[in-house]
């Protein structure tokens, strides 16, 4: 059986790898600094659930 912490570290390296893709310069320089918060979480939102709610 696999341990809890194993299964969170794999969901926070997927939430890391989506960040570094959405941080792109296209979305840096068209973003607010607190608009481009929400949209990155937006965007892992949609990776890791295929939705954007």
């Amino acid at each position: 059986m696999e341990k809890q912490s194993e299964r969170n570290e794999g969901t926070k390296r997927l939430i890391r790898y989506c960040k570094e893709i959405f941080r792109q310069p296209e979305n840096i320089n068209h973003y607010t600094e607190a608009d481009y918060k929400i949209a990155e979480r937006k965007y892992v939102r949609f990776c890791l659930f295929g939705k954007a709610h």
